[in-house]
């Protein structure tokens, strides 16, 4: 049988995480100063999010890595 690939559980620790770990990493000072993000668009997509309206998980999870990676690798 070959190998098979799988799908880490992004909406699971986007949502469990929400409030104590990825909106204030967005909400970050230095994540703002960047301005590589469009903060009143994700602050409505999070509010959406929250609503049940619409599921960013992978769409937060995705600006989580890219800001992470911008502060590991272009910061520098």
């Amino acid at each position: 049988r070959p190998k098979q690939g799988f799908m880490p559980p992004v909406r699971k620790w986007v949502n469990k995480r929400l409030d104590d770990f990825f909106i204030p990493f967005l909400n970050e000072s230095r994540t703002k100063e960047r301005g590589y993000l469009n903060q009143p668009f994700i602050q409505q997509m999070i509010g959406e999010h929250k609503k049940g309206s619409i599921d960013y998980s992978y769409q937060i999870w995705s600006l989580v890595i890219f800001e992470q990676w911008g502060r590991t690798h272009a910061d520098r």
